[in-house]
């Protein structure tokens, strides 16, 4: 559809979104400086058991990531960011499921977003490819 200009609020909600994303997570944050790592709690996530791993960042964000006891791949990220507008703690979760072996990798198909438990997005693959190139026109505004 093209490059468009986002609104603020759309862009900060993004950075949140990517910051605490489960690639991000597992790649980037987990190795800053000041994080902690501990076994969390067993716990239901869509009628499946897991088990939660509690992570605590340097900033004082905790996140709880839940993995499917069985298959160990992730099913649901969760973290409480403060909201200075209202004064109060925004609950944000990503869950996953439907997951596919693609390209040698397992790959969640369906994605839900929650904020304080209220789904506000959704996304459902039908395909996925690793490792393409784009040419650098795609992310300009011409």
């Amino acid at each position: 559809m093209g490059l468009i200009v986002q609104p603020d609020q759309q862009i900060q909600n993004w950075r949140l979104a990517n910051r605490y994303s489960l690639e991000n997570l597992l790649r980037l944050r987990i190795n800053e400086p000041g994080v902690l790592i501990q076994m969390g709690k067993v716990d239901f996530v869509d009628n499946l058991p897991v088990q939660g791993i509690e992570i605590f960042a340097a900033g004082g964000t905790n996140v709880r990531l839940d993995l499917d006891r069985q298959t160990f791949l992730p099913s649901r990220i969760s973290y409480r960011v403060r909201n200075v507008k209202e004064e109060a703690w925004d609950e944000y979760s990503d869950s996953y499921s439907d997951y596919k072996m693609l390209d040698g990798m397992q790959v969640p198909m369906h994605v839900a977003r929650y904020l304080n438990g209220d789904r506000v997005g959704e996304r459902f693959r039908n395909y996925t490819k690793f490792n393409e190139d784009y040419p650098p026109k795609y992310f300009t505004a011409e």
